[in-house]
């Protein structure tokens, strides 16, 4: 099924020179600015709230990176449009996470290999289930103590530690969740660009800049 869009009357004379933007790139300098400033509240405090809105950007990266690799594909053939579309807006059997990001190291990979290490997809879902509890949010009622369930298993992969007298919202603005949110998004999209043979200092050019 064809995505409907619209024209702003003001365009509808105008002919486009691109066929997408590239969000990928500025979703992540992004995300690195909000890291910066969660750092320096580091330095004088425990915890701070500029780690939600670094890993909802850090994840927003690597989505649209793969939208955009997708978006291309269809630029030079339409016959996967249907499926292609499905994937970008995770419907059906690519509501899940897992198949999502499985079938699109499929289609992005220029290699021919299309393996991704089952560790780092693992702790991309771990990542994705915070990233949905931050955006979802609904407190668990009862005892500040109980965490919504879809987090244990980001408790783990992340090694934080329970913040006592403190719910998990406190728990996970911390430092050690933001370096892991980080080390979690740059592996996975490190796959994806080595599946495109493209050059991550071209992606990370703030990251790599001196």
């Amino acid at each position: 099924m064809k995505k409907k869009v619209f024209i702003p009357k003001e365009l509808e004379k105008e002919k486009s020179l691109f066929s997408f933007g590239t969000m990928s790139m500025a979703y992540w300098n992004f995300a690195t600015e909000m890291e910066v400033k969660a750092i320096n509240q580091f330095n004088s405090q425990f915890s701070s709230f500029y780690v939600f809105p670094t890993i909802i950007f850090y994840c927003a990266s690597f989505e649209a990176f793969l939208n955009e690799g997708l978006t291309t594909i269809l630029l030079v053939d339409k016959s996967k449009e249907e499926e292609v579309n499905k994937i970008k807006n995770a419907q059906g059997d690519f509501r899940d996470v897992s198949k999502k990001v499985k079938v699109c190291g499929i289609y992005l990979d220029r290699k021919n290999e299309g393996s991704i290490n089952e560790n780092i997809l693992q702790e991309y879902i771990a990542l994705s289930e915070l990233r949905n509890a931050i955006i979802h949010y609904n407190p668990e009622f009862g005892s500040i103590f109980h965490y919504p369930p879809r987090l244990e298993a980001t408790f783990g992969r992340s090694k934080v530690k329970a913040t006592k007298g403190g719910d998990w919202i406190e728990t996970f603005k911390t430092k050690v969740v933001l370096d892991w949110a980080k080390e979690t998004i740059k592996n996975i999209i490190d796959c994806f660009l080595d599946f495109q043979l493209m050059d991550k200092k071209e992606f990370y050019k703030e990251f790599y800049k001196e």
